[in-house]
C-alpha cells in the first residue's frame, strides 16, 4: 500500500483518530512506553474486527457503544507493506511463531519493542490486517459469511457420510479408501496434539503431509461420482466432497482452523441436553448473554481451568477496564500465562 491508500480507524466521537498509545495495556504497545502504537486495519471489516471482536466470547455490540464511536479513514503519505499474519507462513515470514497472536502481551510487546529498536524511521504503526479474521465453521449452511469472514466447512461431516455409504454397502471399497484418506489427514492433527505443537508448528505439518492426501481424495472423489448413482449414498457422498471442496480444504491457508466441527458439537451436547432447563430464559436478549457465559465456560474447560478461579481472577475489577485490555483476560490469555 502506498500513496493514497488509506487505513481505517474506529475511534471515540470527539477525539483524534491519530492516537499512538502508550498505556502498555494492548498486544503491541511499548512494554516501557517510549513509543506509541495505532491500531488499525486495511479496511471497515479489520476495522471493526480489531476494535470490537478482539475478546473472545463476545456476543453482540451495543448500539451505545457504536454510537459513541466513529469511522476514520486515513491517507497515507508512504508506502507500507501488509503481512497477513492469518495465512500460512505469515509470521514466518517476519521471524515469529504462534505465541505473537496466542501467547501472553509480553511476547508480542518485546516483538513490537525490537521492531522500533531496528527501524525506528518506518516503525509508524501496525495494522490488524490479518489478526483477526473472522470465521464461521458448519456443516455444509451455506448462508453465512460477509466480504471478510472464512468459511470453512467440516471434514467429519464429509466423512460420515461415506461411513454411511459403507453401511449401505458393505463392498464399496471407494468409499472405504476415501474414509481411510480422511483419517490420515485427522491423523496429522492428532500427531500435532501429542506433540503439543502451536498453530504455526502445526500448519508447517500440514503443508508437509496433507497436499498429497488431498489431491488423491479429490481423485477418488471425482471417480466415484462418476460411476456411483447420484441419489446413492455414495454419490451423495462424493457430490457434497466436491460441492464444497473449496470450504473443506481452506484449513491449508488459515492455520487457526480445525478440520472438523467436532470440537464445538461435543461442547454444545450438555446445552443440548439440559435445553429444557433453560427453556424460558426470560427475554430475548438474554440469549447473546447466556451465550458468552457457556463459551467462557466451555473455554475453560478445554483449558483446564477451574472455571470458578478464572471467574474469581478476572470480575474483580472488570468494569473499570478498558476494552482494549479485555484480551488479557481471556481463558487463553489466562492460560498461557500459567503454563509461563
Amino acid at each position: 500500500m502506498g500513496g493514497t491508500a488509506g487505513i481505517f480507524r474506529l475511534h471515540r466521537a470527539g477525539l483524534s483518530p491519530l492516537y499512538f498509545g502508550r498505556t502498555g495495556d494492548n498486544r503491541f504497545d511499548a512494554p516501557d512506553g517510549t513509543f506509541g502504537v495505532l491500531y488499525a486495519g486495511e479496511d471497515e471489516y479489520c476495522c471493526f474486527s480489531e476494535t470490537c471482536g478482539q475478546t473472545t466470547g463476545i456476543a453482540s455490540v451495543s448500539g451505545a457503544y457504536l454510537d459513541e464511536r466513529h469511522l476514520a479513514e486515513m491517507k497515507l503519505t508512504a508506502p507500507m507493506s501488509l503481512i497477513d499474519l492469518a495465512t500460512s507462513g505469515g509470521l514466518a515470514r517476519i521471524g515469529a511463531d504462534g505465541r505473537l497472536m496466542d501467547g501472553s502481551h509480553a511476547v508480542a510487546q518485546r516483538w513490537s519493542a525490537a521492531c522500533a529498536s531496528t527501524h525506528p524511521s518506518r516503525m509508524g504503526f501496525i495494522t490488524g490486517h490479518g489478526m483477526i479474521r473472522p470465521n464461521w465453521q458448519t456443516d455444509g449452511y451455506n448462508h453465512v459469511g460477509g466480504p471478510k469472514m472464512v468459511h470453512p466447512c467440516c471434514l467429519a461431516q464429509a466423512r460420515r457420510k461415506y461411513v454411511d455409504a459403507v453401511k449401505v454397502n458393505a463392498n464399496d471399497q471407494e468409499s472405504a479408501r476415501i474414509v481411510a484418506l480422511m483419517d490420515e489427514l485427522f491423523a496429522i492433527d492428532r500427531n500435532a496434539r501429542e506433540q503439543n505443537l502451536d498453530h504455526a508448528q502445526r500448519d508447517l505439518l500440514r503443508q508437509e503431509r496433507a497436499p498429497k492426501l488431498l489431491e488423491q481424495l479429490r481423485a477418488a472423489a471425482l471417480a466415484l461420482k462418476k460411476t456411483a448413482l447420484p441419489k446413492s449414498a455414495a454419490g451423495q457422498a462424493a457430490n457434497y466432497t466436491l460441492s464444497f471442496w473449496s470450504k473443506l480444504t481452506v484449513f491449508l491457508k488459515h492455520p487457526e482452523l480445525e478440520l472438523s466441527t467436532n470440537l464445538a458439537e461435543n461442547a454444545m451436547r450438555s446445552i443440548a441436553i439440559g435445553r429444557k432447563n433453560w427453556l424460558h430464559r426470560g427475554s430475548k436478549e438474554a440469549g447473546p448473554k447466556i451465550a458468552a457465559i457457556f463459551s467462557v465456560v466451555e473455554s475453560c474447560r478445554r483449558l483446564n481451568i477451574p472455571t470458578r478461579k478464572y471467574l474469581n481472577d478476572v470480575l474483580p475489577g472488570l468494569a473499570n477496564r478498558s476494552i482494549q485490555s479485555l484480551a488479557e483476560l481471556t481463558p487463553t490469555a489466562c492460560a498461557s500465562r500459567m503454563a509461563d
